[in-house]
């Protein structure tokens, strides 16, 4: 099940880390491992240092809230809608961002809601 843009919160959980910031991708290509152990370093508390993007999420305490920022992050960065499972489904980094590259490249970004 997709989350449709009226069902986002009109303020995400992110709104202050993506304020400004510039994105680390371009040519239809998802964030980098990078930007998304960022972001999991981000909630978590952690340095970013400390997160292998090979290793299960859940191993770092990634919890249920985590992986639902993860998904806003992802929408508001990029435009695309991603089930709620996305971090439990793919529970690596690595396969994260190989599974949206994936949904990039078959044209499924659609325009990031107003701000």
């Amino acid at each position: 099940m997709s989350l449709a843009a009226a069902d986002m919160p009109s303020q995400p959980f992110s709104r202050s880390f993506l304020q400004g910031a510039k994105p680390s991708w371009s040519r239809g290509r998802f964030p980098t491992p990078r930007w998304l152990t960022e972001r999991i370093a981000h909630y978590l508390q952690l340095p970013p240092a400390e997160i292998d993007p090979r290793v299960k999420l859940r191993t770092y305490g990634l919890e249920s809230i985590h992986a639902l920022s993860l998904c806003v992050d992802v929408e508001e960065a990029i435009g695309l809608l991603v089930e709620p499972t996305l971090a439990w489904d793919y529970p690596t980094i690595d396969a994260i961002a190989d599974h949206l590259t994936e949904l990039l490249s078959q044209g499924r970004a659609v325009a990031p809601p107003p701000r």
